[in-house]
């Protein structure tokens, strides 16, 4: 199965939608502006510590320890 993602005028939306909906085995997840606030917040965050890091303000963590805590 394949991803596709879609930005939508809000006009269009329902007819879309509509037209979408008519496939059986299409499956339809909606993403909400919190999740994308979220990520995007989280990736910033990201962002400021690598300049950290970068600075030797911040102790960088070894790979293989993220790696390890997945």
């Amino acid at each position: 199965m394949q991803t596709l993602t879609l930005q939508i005028p809000d006009s269009q939306f329902p007819l879309i939608l509509a037209e979408i909906k008519k496939y059986k085995d299409v499956k339809i997840e909606f993403s909400s502006k919190e999740d994308v606030v979220r990520l995007s917040d989280e990736i910033k965050q990201a962002v400021k510590e690598i300049n950290l890091v970068k600075k030797s303000l911040m102790k960088a963590r070894p790979a293989r320890e993220l790696l390890n805590e997945l």
